[in-house]
């Protein structure tokens, strides 16, 4: 009996902790990382090193082939900390942010303190927005601006208190001033690009206004709006997904103290409230990505789910926030995270992954990434009088019991708060094929409807409860447009898939087509007759490779393009 209680222990063990496959990325550094940026081709990461394989120097700050993995010869010298890096949506320009105060192409030839920027090649480029003694923790790039957040009271001559923002197009520096009375680590942006999130070792926003930690702005005049989720300690790490707002951090406890969430919490960015999905970690959280229904965590802590061991890095259901099985097991402090649609990158001070050496840097194949059992092939939304026609395509489907049919309100950002619901209401149910490899169209009216603009989305449903949502489409009632325009996709860059709005003055023949970037057809979206109103299609890009792509509409001798990134 004892022995086959001993066997029974062995093997639910080996249930508990799914091995993970490193892949190839195996470089020898001499310090520690802090942040992991990926673009179509490249694997930048940044922190506190001098070498790589020993005799490569890099001071702070590197680049990678994404398929090689071999070091390039790309050489931004930084001469302290790197701490955040983004990319322009275009890649062609690197913005770095960190505790340095010179930076160049192999040598720290340059004054850049705490903030830098360089194109593709390594050169470092003009733009020099620092007054000097600042540091930079947080970069975002969303459409055409750029959004950094850190330790900082002036730049480009002007008084700007731990946030700012710049134009791509001039890289002039943004009027939008949320005056912060502290440092600011971490910022991300909602889908729709009208509320900017950040979190910090603040406790007061526009001049005065109390928000300790966590607070969310207007995109347009960056007046803080009435969320105020008043955590106890700071915030290091923030990811959107969604309607779904993740941050990790210092944290104990979320509302003055009055709900605990240890270090890691979510948030429902439509009505503000706390999501009740607690991963319950013993220690701090550093950084956080979101892909897909997973929520990736790194930081200090070497338990989850209030007793589960997870050494430094950590994998969660964004419904359940159990842990899934995958358990790199780092041997030290994980503080970066990047992935793509099949890996995983991470970063930290860290010597083995998995049982393995690995210098503070480390590439797995990402076992969550499993297909879903459904493949939507598209998505599309019109609106005619008071009215919403939903049309979608499968490609194949498996054990697909139907589609719950939701619409959202949308509102100003102004508007959303606590007490003024922003929420997903189901408006109606459309079952599924099951199981099949054909093609399957699918299609819903939405009547009676108030003017308004209004989001729509499908919770597909598997026969054994799963579910997963579409992307969001955009409709709205009331009025006829009075140009022909197509807009650009959102979000932009895009992975898997993006939404494509347009809108047309009159009836007409329309098409919108997708090409790439040597002018081939990839997708046809639409090609019919259209009355004269605002449309969205969503466009999957699942089963292309990352690069530049062009939306095409046209309606007679009328064509507008519009160009988008796919970033994998």
């Amino acid at each position: 009996m004892k022995k086959l209680l001993f066997y029974l222990a062995i093997v639910c063990i080996s249930l508990s902790i799914q091995a993970q496959t490193l892949n190839d990325f195996n470089h020898t550094f001499n310090g520690s990382i802090r942040c992991i940026a990926i673009t179509s081709d490249r694997i930048y990461v940044g922190g506190g090193f001098s070498t790589i394989d020993t005799n490569n120097t890099h001071y702070n700050i590197a680049a990678f082939d994404r398929t090689t993995h071999q070091l390039l010869s790309w050489n931004a010298w930084c001469n302290d900390f790197v701490d955040c890096i983004t990319v322009s949506p275009t890649e062609d320009t690197i913005f770095i942010g960190g505790e340095f105060t010179h930076s160049g192409n192999g040598a720290f030839s340059s004054t850049r303190s705490g903030i830098a920027a360089y194109d593709k090649n390594g050169n470092l480029l003009g733009w020099n927005p620092s007054p000097g003694g600042i540091y930079v923790f947080a970069l975002t790039v969303h459409n055409n601006t750029l959004y950094a957040g850190g330790n900082f009271s002036s730049l480009n001559g002007q008084t700007r208190n731990g946030l700012a923002s710049f134009s791509l197009s001039s890289m002039a520096i943004t009027s939008w001033n949320p005056n912060v009375n502290g440092t600011v680590n971490a910022i991300a942006v909602s889908q729709t690009g009208d509320t900017i999130y950040a979190g910090g070792s603040f406790t007061q926003v526009n001049g005065g206004t109390t928000r300790n930690y966590l607070a969310s702005f207007n995109s347009t005049d960056s007046v803080a709006t009435s969320w105020d989720p008043n955590l106890n300690n700071s915030i290091s790490a923030m990811a959107i997904s969604g309607n779904t707002l993740i941050v990790g951090g210092s944290f104990v406890s979320i509302n003055g103290g009055g709900v605990t969430r240890n270090y890691l919490a979510s948030f429902n960015t439509s009505n503000g409230s706390l999501n009740s999905w607690n991963p319950n970690l013993n220690q701090i959280v550093d950084a956080v990505q979101v892909k897909g229904s997973i929520v990736y965590a790194a930081g200090n802590f070497t338990s989850v789910n209030g007793g589960t061991t997870r050494n430094y890095v950590a994998a969660f259901d964004t419904s359940s926030s159990t842990a899934t099985m995958w358990n790199p097991n780092a041997d030290a402090r994980t503080r970066a995270i990047g992935c793509t649609s099949t890996e995983v990158y991470i970063g930290g001070h860290f010597s083995a992954v998995s049982g393995s050496n690995r210098s503070i840097v480390a590439g797995m194949d990402d076992p969550n990434n499993a297909a879903l059992p459904v493949e939507l092939a598209s998505f599309t939304a019109s609106a005619k009088q008071n009215e919403v026609a939903l049309q979608w395509q499968t490609a194949t489907e498996v054990n697909n019991y139907g589609f719950e049919i939701e619409k959202s309100r949308r509102q100003k950002s102004e508007d959303r708060s606590p007490d003024k619901t922003n929420g997903w209401d189901k408006v109606g149910f459309v079952e599924g094929n099951g199981t099949t490899s054909a093609s399957k169209e699918y299609s819903f009216i939405d009547k009676n409807i108030g003017a308004g603009k209004y989001l729509y989305r499908l919770k597909q449903i598997d026969r054994d409860g799963k579910f997963s949502f579409s992307q969001e489409v955009e409709v709205i009632i009331g009025g006829v447009p009075n140009m022909f325009a197509l807009e650009q996709n959102y979000p932009n860059p895009f992975n898997p898939s993006t939404v494509i709005s347009y809108q047309l003055p009159v009836n007409s023949h329309v098409t919108l087509k997708v090409f790439d970037v040597i002018g081939r057809e990839v997708a046809t979206l639409v090609n019919e007759v259209k009355e004269a109103g605002r449309y969205s299609a969503t466009f999957d890009a699942a089963k292309l490779s990352s690069g530049i792509y062009f939306a095409q509409l046209q309606s007679g001798d009328k064509i507008q393009l519009k160009k988008m990134l796919l970033l994998k």
